[in-house]
């Protein structure tokens, strides 16, 4: 739906409509209860194909991506790769535009980082056949510098330094992980795999793989 009794009828390239989805995340995959709404909305956008453009294919990886499909999101971007961009980086429609590139740069750091509902996910959605993967001082929720690495299609290491001090909640998909604190600050690691750090200014948490 468009709104309360204007239904999505006819293709378009932008996906507004689903601005609540992404980049809002008001409704997101968290929500249990609202993921067939999601899958549906997505899958009804993209099945209208006659408008789709670039841009298209950028929204919907970076939904994928909040997901948890890197191997969806990724075909979305290869699509937007093999027609749509030019051997420049840049991409055109009626003239040259650049935020479609710009997009496609941030649902590829989406497969790797993400921060939404209180949450920063390393890793949440890398495509299978990256098996080796890695990303330096990606700045991050409440002035937070990460780092980390995948090697073998398993996350070996994440380094979090906290600019400022706070508190962040991790998901970062290493079963009983260990945590060093270079620094002032506590951690705790739930029953879920969600970890709790509480950090003081400039200290350093490194997590890695046992």
């Amino acid at each position: 739906m468009i709104a309360k009794d204007l239904p999505y009828g006819e293709s378009h390239r932008h996906y507004s409509h689903l601005m609540m989805i992404y980049p809002f995340y008001d409704i997101n995959w968290d929500q249990i209860n609202n993921q067939a709404l999601i899958e549906r909305s997505i899958a009804h956008w993209q099945s209208k194909k006659q408008w789709l453009q670039g841009y298209s294919f950028t929204g919907a990886a970076s939904m994928y991506a909040m997901m948890g499909r890197g191997d969806s999101a990724l075909a979305s971007l290869d699509v937007l790769l093999q027609k749509y961009i030019k051997a420049n980086t840049l991409y055109a429609e009626s003239g040259p535009v650049i935020e479609t590139p710009l997009a496609a740069m941030a649902s590829i750091q989406e497969l790797c980082m993400q921060y939404w509902n209180g949450v920063l996910r390393v890793f949440p959605a890398i495509p299978h056949k990256w098996e080796d993967v890695s990303f330096a001082n990606f700045l991050a929720d409440g002035g937070n510098i990460v780092s980390a690495q995948r090697k073998n299609g398993k996350t070996i290491g994440i380094q979090i330094k906290s600019q400022y001090g706070g508190r962040i909640r991790l998901k970062v998909g290493i079963r009983a992980p260990e945590i060093k604190i270079q620094g002032k600050g506590t951690f705790d690691i739930a029953h879920d795999g969600m970890i709790d750090l509480n950090l003081d200014k400039g200290t350093i948490a490194l997590i890695v793989a046992r």
